[in-house]
């Protein structure tokens, strides 16, 4: 069963630190607990244990497309916002279905607008 308040963050544990900071200030967020994995086999555990109601994928380049595949081989379905500093894997996110892309840095702005993307195109994420 998907833990509706659990929000995972992959990538380095700086950024994701910074991020969920950044998602606290969101109300629609207030009380959701984060985990934090920057390895594949860290993502794809917490999601089997206890899954999540969204994944935010911070990490940069290949690392970023190897976390959101991993989340894709856990479920096909799970919601994804991708942050990377490459424009260049914009199509990638396309492609593995992210439920939004932006380029880094990762802004309260961003993620704002990332919450409207989802709610426009009938993504549940909350």
């Amino acid at each position: 069963m998907r833990n509706r308040k659990n929000i995972i963050l992959y990538g380095p544990h700086e950024e994701c630190e910074i991020a969920a900071e950044l998602i606290r200030r969101l109300v629609m967020f207030a009380d959701s607990i984060f985990e934090f994995a920057n390895k594949r086999e860290d993502l794809q555990k917490k999601l089997k244990e206890a899954g999540a109601k969204l994944v935010i994928v911070l990490s940069n380049g290949a690392d970023g497309m190897e976390g959101v595949y991993a989340v894709r081989d856990c479920d096909t379905q799970q919601p994804i916002f991708w942050f990377s500093d490459d424009i260049n894997f914009a199509m990638q996110s396309h492609r593995l279905e992210c439920s939004y892309f932006a380029i880094k840095p990762l802004t309260e702005d961003k993620l704002f607008k990332a919450m409207q993307h989802c709610r426009w195109t009938g993504t549940k994420i909350v």
